[in-house]
């Protein structure tokens, strides 16, 4: 149980950065990179930075987010595209959005119609009209315009 403590000082010290924002990001940035970095952890910076840095590290995250998406084991992509899906105090990454609205993944799909439905980000609302006509899945066609009611 020794780790647990300094997963936890770890995880507190990443929220502090976020909130200090400037020269602090880029530490973020590198852990999101840094595949010997606990997923967890690595999870979290990618929120923080779409929650409080979202115009700069904008083509960091999508990048990950795409490269991520690509890889054979798709663990650490859900839980990415589970905590852009709760990002809903971050309506400009809309990009990421648009990762998971492509995803083959029904799940995945919903993820992104959720984060629209939070946010009503209207850089997003043509993503979410074609959604919900064009969606191979009738359950995503209809959470789709249910959250364009919303709009």
């Amino acid at each position: 149980a020794q780790g647990v403590p300094e997963k936890a000082v770890k995880t507190e010290a990443c929220r502090w950065l976020a909130v200090m924002g400037g020269e602090s990001y880029a530490f973020l940035r590198e852990r999101l990179e840094d595949k010997k970095e606990d997923a967890a952890l690595r999870v979290l910076c990618l929120g923080l930075l779409a929650r409080y840095d979202s115009s700069a590290s904008l083509p960091t995250l999508e990048a990950r987010l795409k490269a991520e998406a690509a890889e054979k084991d798709r663990g650490f992509y859900t839980s990415l595209a589970r905590e852009v899906a709760n990002a809903d105090q971050a309506p400009l990454i809309a990009p990421l959005a648009r990762v998971l609205a492509a995803d083959r993944e029904y799940l995945i799909r919903i993820a992104a119609v959720e984060w629209a439905r939070k946010t009503k980000a209207q850089d997003f609302k043509a993503d979410l009209e074609r959604m919900s006509k064009e969606d191979p899945s009738d359950v995503i066609k209809k959470r789709a315009t249910e959250a364009l009611k919303n709009y």
